[in-house]
């Protein structure tokens, strides 16, 4: 398309949904930066993305097994928040560590 001088047109604002707090303390770093697990459930991360749709937008939380790399549990809402992200259903019904990254950061 660039060769050809041309491009798609997007009618949408990519704001993203981070707006950080600059009074907000960073969350400490539970793993210190290494994503490894021994066995399935042991580690769970967290993200949340946001999607155009019809009525506004819509946040998808996934939790994703360290492990397997698989999604653990998945949550659809309005708003990006906190909430969403636990709400995610776990699996294996026994403790594991969430990390929440960004917690503070994205209302």
């Amino acid at each position: 398309m660039k060769e050809l001088g041309i491009a798609g047109i997007s009618r949408l604002k990519t704001n993203g949904c981070t707006k950080r707090d600059s009074d907000a303390s960073l969350d400490p770093d539970l793993v210190q930066r290494r994503f490894v697990a021994d066995r399935p459930g042991r580690l769970l991360v967290a993200d949340i993305t946001q999607h155009q749709a019809d009525g506004g937008w819509l946040y998808i939380a996934a939790e994703i097994d360290v492990f397997s790399h698989r999604v653990a549990g998945l949550a659809m809402g309005e708003q990006a928040t906190v909430e969403l992200v636990t709400k995610a259903p776990d699996p294996w019904q026994t403790p594991t560590k969430l990390l929440l990254g960004n917690r503070t950061r994205c209302a």
